[in-house]
């Protein structure tokens, strides 16, 4: 916990108390809600968390297909880790590879028949569960404001110490 007792100075590392609590609040509640959204899927369907993640990623693009970049960006996996599950998935007959004909040294990976039905019958469950745990207990100004969070952070390069969100 940081030395500070009620608000930082602008130039501290240290987070004030606000900030601390609403960090703290939403790292933890992230973590137990990913678990109890891990541990639900592996009991009621045939995918894992990731597999869901990764279907869920592709099938949001409108050409239902995604190179291992796109998906690296938009989960936020390294890219070893992303790899080795793809595989995973394609060896259980979830995804199918493909070549990519704008990048010859590139390929997509897009859902099989099985896979989307998978997801089909995962999602219900899963967003039952979301709703259940989750959003049922917020008020709409909460989830307004948790859906700004990717306009806010979409701008900061997560992997360095340089904020460009000041330039939203």
């Amino acid at each position: 916990m940081s030395p500070a007792t009620t608000a930082a100075a602008p130039d501290s590392p240290w987070l004030s108390d606000s900030q601390e609590i609403a960090w703290r609040r939403l790292l933890f509640t992230y973590l137990r809600l990913h678990t109890r959204l891990s541990q639900a899927m592996a009991a009621d369907s045939e995918l894992t968390y990731p597999d869901y993640l990764i279907l869920v990623a592709i099938t949001d693009l409108e050409s239902n297909k995604a190179r291992l970049f796109e998906l690296t960006n938009a989960l936020g996996w390294e890219k070893s880790r992303l790899s080795h599950q793809i595989q995973r998935m394609i060896d259980r007959g979830l995804l199918r590879r493909s070549p990519c004909k704008e990048d010859h040294r590139g390929t997509y990976v897009a859902p099989t028949a099985k896979g989307m039905a998978a997801l089909k019958a995962a999602a219900p469950a899963h967003a039952a569960l979301v709703k259940q745990l989750f959003m049922d207990r917020l008020r709409p100004e909460q989830i307004s404001a948790l859906a700004s969070l990717p306009e806010v952070t979409a701008y900061c390069d997560l992997d360095s110490s340089k904020d460009s969100s000041k330039d939203i």
